[in-house]
């Protein structure tokens, strides 16, 4: 660490703030991050505008592959998505009463998720940052015939015309998008999680945090480790265990949870990340069907959203909930959708919300949107958890480019 002041410093990491790093590394900016061992989860990657424009800006598209296949098992309809067959095809097969309605929802949600999303592309991330912003949003929503009240509806109030397991299914379905319950999702929340899910292409998590970190490094940013830091003084100065000090004309939480809660208790108050379970079934034997797609939403009240992969030697399921998920009710689901092989599910870290600061409050400006990020002029919560909390990966990405976009814009005001 040559020198002691800096443009930027990131405490921690989430996909939100390692795409603030990275691009404000590459406007030439001096950018400093302080890692943790854990970097904050992002969940599933989804395609979208904004991971286009960063790929492109970063000049390399090879985290992008074919997304891999999802299915949503209710108690009457086991659907596929980007498997063998067309969502057509599966709708007529599996839910042939609702299909045509089923269908028309699903375009619609497409329809609004692209426009939302090319949107908030064009002015740079989702509306989180000044009154200007959020006043052109609305400007462009009424331009384009949709009002900020229409995009706030609750996305359940849709689900109205369907049959009982219809609605059932598509309450899996969102619920375990957003592990959340889906009568807090607001129709623009929606619509964006389903525009990502149902797009062709999705970023390889491996592959787009590498070169996350080789761009930020070839850009000239550094990295230190989280551990390094023993205080936070005043004037936002970081005071280091080996005596020295840095400081940063803007400080970024990028994780506000594990090691940072310490610092962040000397900080204003903020909304730490809802807190979830993080499952591992142990290695399943036999090993699953084949019928079984990587991703699977299951489960209901709670939902899981599970994910298979290889791991020394044999096959593991890992799964999120809600944390208030009891060891009995995941081991129910699992059990369920793996009836003929063991299982010794453990739970893995779970975010704690608990400690440090919180303040529980709405932040009015993009629906589903819970706080303002800008916590003063010189400090911004950077983590989509924390701030768009039921859109996972694409919350990470709308937040990094608000963010991002903001600080940019001050620079070259300068």
């Amino acid at each position: 660490m040559p020198q002691h002041h800096y443009d930027i410093i990131l405490l921690g990491e989430s996909l939100a703030s390692r795409i603030v790093g990275v691009l404000l590394a590459k406007a030439g900016q001096r950018v400093l991050t302080f890692q943790s061992k854990h970097p904050a989860d992002s969940g599933w990657l989804f395609a979208s505008c904004h991971l286009d424009r960063l790929l492109d800006q970063l000049g390399h598209r090879q985290p992008l592959g074919k997304a891999p296949r999802l299915q949503i098992l209710g108690d009457r309809a086991r659907v596929e998505l980007h498997g063998r067959y067309s969502l057509e095809e599966e709708l007529r097969r599996e839910i042939p009463e609702d299909a045509d309605l089923l269908l028309q929802l699903f375009q619609r949600l497409k329809a609004l998720g692209e426009r939302l999303d090319a949107q908030l592309l064009e002015q740079v991330g989702a509306p989180l940052g000044s009154l200007t912003d959020r006043l052109w949003y609305r400007a462009g929503h009424w331009l384009l015939g949709s009002t900020q009240r229409s995009l706030g509806t609750p996305l359940s109030n849709f689900f109205e015309p369907f049959a009982e397991a219809s609605r059932a299914w598509l309450n899996i379905l969102f619920s375990g998008l957003a592990l959340a319950p889906v009568e807090e999702l607001t129709l623009a929340e929606g619509a964006l999680l389903w525009h990502g899910l149902s797009q062709p292409q999705a970023p390889e998590e491996g592959l787009l945090d590498d070169l996350l970190s080789r761009r930020y490094l070839q850009f000239h940013g550094l990295y230190e480790p989280l551990t390094k830091i023993a205080a936070l003084g005043d004037g936002h100065r970081l005071q280091l265990h080996d005596g020295r000090e840095c400081s940063a004309d803007t400080l970024i939480i990028g994780q506000s949870e594990a090691l940072l809660m310490e610092i962040t208790a000397a900080l204003p108050p903020f909304q730490h990340p809802r807190p979830r379970g993080r499952w591992d079934s142990g290695a399943l034997r036999p090993a699953p069907s084949r019928v079984l797609a990587p991703r699977i939403i299951h489960g209901e009240n709670p939902c899981l959203r599970s994910s298979l992969h290889a791991h020394d030697g044999g096959m593991h399921c890992y799964s999120e909930s809600p944390a208030e998920t009891a060891q009995e009710a995941v081991m129910g689901h699992l059990q369920d959708l793996f009836p003929f092989s063991s299982l010794a599910p453990k739970r893995l870290n779970t975010v704690d919300d608990s400690g440090g600061n919180s303040l529980r409050r709405s932040f009015a400006a993009f629906p589903g949107t819970l706080q303002n990020p800008w916590l003063s002029r010189s400090l911004a919560l950077c983590q989509g958890a924390c701030i768009l909390p039921r859109m996972g990966s694409i919350g990470e990405i709308l937040t990094g480019f608000a963010v991002a976009g903001r600080l940019s814009r001050r620079k070259r005001k300068k």
